[in-house]
């Protein structure tokens, strides 16, 4: 079992703690960190948020689930409010959180320059949950994961490869080179044998603060156990400004990983150790 011990908090923390330890492995773990009673609060949510229909939603069914991706202006725009979910994923901590992490980057965001979006998801039976395969996210951003269920690696706990996030930075930013736009990035891995994930197992209420260069997956539900799971998605907009106007990319010319910011990623830092060169396919 993998020792999670340097990416775990346990309260009292700062938001600057969290945002530090994401920046460092990729990821973040908050066990139990909203109660019984804020997880029972927002179960209506998720549910109501399954319940949209799919002129406000994208649905998306994958056999064992679905999920349902959502923009926060449409929730809180909507007559049933949604007012727990808000209330708990745009709390002042997350949104320090946010902040203190895209300052990293040299990145200043405030709620006009910051996309938001939910991804609510439902696995209910045994098979692959979405994206289970090993990959980064085309289009980088901070996740804030929540567990309404009790989560295992039998019924799919999140998988993680502790700090790829500088690596893939750099395998991100070499096919910038041939083709700017990121939606043509490959980005699931080729072997997954070649590196080694973890599941990040927890009780309800736990937390998972996710940068989205760092590998991640789902699991594979082994029993008909139940896991909900929701999502809250920060895009910062001058980096989507920035990965969608090929102008900028290509004149800016600075290939050489030298700036610690989204746009011209780190390098892999002299202590880190992959196990092998990560091969991208699609």
């Amino acid at each position: 079992m993998f020792d999670f011990t340097n990416m775990t908090l346990s309260k009292p923390f700062t938001e600057k703690d969290v945002a530090d330890t994401i920046v460092k492995y990729g990821f973040v773990i908050l066990p139990e960190f909203f109660s019984k009673e804020e997880v029972d609060a927002i179960y209506s949510d998720h549910s109501d948020v399954m319940n949209l229909p799919v002129s406000l939603t994208d649905k998306i069914d994958f056999g064992n689930g679905e999920m349902a991706q959502v923009k926060r202006r449409t929730l809180e725009k909507h007559d049933k409010g949604f007012k727990h979910l808000l209330k708990h994923f745009y709390s002042d901590f997350s949104i320090t959180v946010t902040k203190e992490y895209f300052k990293h980057y040299n990145i200043e965001i405030d709620d006009k320059n910051v996309l938001n979006q939910f991804e609510v998801e439902d696995d209910f039976k045994k098979g692959k949950s979405l994206g289970s395969d090993l990959h980064y996210d085309r289009v980088p951003a901070l996740k804030m994961c929540l567990y309404l269920d009790d989560t295992t690696q039998a019924n799919g706990a999140l998988r993680i490869v502790p700090r790829s996030h500088a690596r893939t930075r750099n395998i991100a930013l070499s096919q910038y080179k041939n083709n700017s736009n990121s939606l043509y990035q490959k980005n699931f891995l080729k072997e997954e044998d070649l590196v080694a994930s973890h599941p990040i197992e927890g009780k309800a209420g736990s937390v998972v603060f996710l940068d989205t260069y760092c590998l991640h997956g789902g699991g594979k539900l082994t029993e008909n156990t139940r896991r909900r799971v929701i999502r809250g998605i920060s895009w910062a907009i001058p980096l989507l400004s920035s990965y969608f106007d090929t102008e900028k990319i290509l004149e800016t010319d600075q290939f050489s990983f030298s700036k610690e910011s989204f746009f011209h990623p780190r390098p892999v830092p002299e202590n880190q150790t992959i196990e092998s060169d990560f091969l991208f396919i699609k």
